[in-house]
């Protein structure tokens, strides 16, 4: 969650320490089954998820579980949800040369999704929720292709293939944010990466985007939200990576919802 980074007197970037010693240990010992299969995960899911039906029976039958919890350890797998190529309509995706083309007030009200692995594989219907209530707030959200961001890869140590992924995304998002549109993520720890480890790894004079959570950027937005107005009680359970790093996240999160009237 990066506290140790924040809330800490301290500051010990346990992550980092973390993934330097598992580097340098595991290049001595070998590394277990399920570090390759964490480190791999973003190159499996958008495969995987492509097949949703396919994927489950596969990875959801009693052998496929007895598998995973004795050689990999991992249970309780989640299942695919739909694909988001079946549940959003073609004009929902992002296309360079159309989004080049449009005139500096239609880039303001566009916004760019980089999606990530496990809500795009697991979780569909959040994307597909965040485009309709974008929309209604007058924006036209379009969905970036799947890049790999390379967490997965830096939590169990796999430094040098972190910094090739995070060399390869960099080079893209940073082709991206030169059309001048805002790009947001929906999943904090590993939008965050994009701020730290990556400027880490590469320097920060390399890494020229920025990728905004959701919460940073509706709060900076002069909301027209009556239409969307809602007279009910909602309960958020905050990212506990967003807590740490983002002052002030939860009292954002009830300024937006005031506008909704939740």
């Amino acid at each position: 969650c990066k506290a140790c980074t924040t809330a800490c007197p301290v500051k010990v970037d346990v992550p980092t320490f973390r993934t330097e010693f598992l580097s340098a240990y595991y290049s001595r010992y070998l590394r277990p089954l399920s570090s390759y299969l964490v480190a791999n995960v973003e190159h499996v899911l958008p495969l995987a998820s492509k097949m949703p039906k396919f994927s489950n029976l596969l990875a959801n039958n009693p052998f496929s579980r007895w598998v995973t919890r004795h050689l990999f350890g991992y249970v309780d797998a989640p299942k695919f949800s739909d694909s988001l190529s079946c549940v959003l309509p073609k004009d929902a995706w992002f296309d360079e040369a159309r989004v080049s083309k449009l005139s500096e007030r239609e880039r303001a009200k566009t916004l760019l999704l980089v999606q990530d692995p496990f809500t795009s594989s697991y979780e569909s219907e959040l994307v597909v929720d965040t485009f309709n209530v974008l929309r209604a707030l007058g924006y036209t959200p379009l969905l970036l292709p799947f890049k790999a961001n390379g967490k997965p890869a830096h939590v169990k140590g796999f430094v040098n293939k972190f910094e090739s992924i995070a060399a390869s995304s960099t080079r893209y998002l940073n082709r991206v944010a030169k059309l001048g549109v805002d790009m947001i993520g929906l999943d904090a720890s590993l939008v965050f990466v994009y701020r730290d480890e990556y400027i880490k790894a590469l320097g920060e004079d390399k890494v020229k985007f920025k990728v905004a959570l959701l919460s940073e950027w509706l709060v900076k937005q002069s909301l027209d939200a009556e239409k969307l107005s809602h007279n009910e009680q909602v309960t958020l359970l905050s990212h506990c990576t967003e807590k740490s790093i983002i002052n002030g996240v939860e009292q954002d999160w009830q300024r937006i919802f005031s506008q909704f009237g939740l």
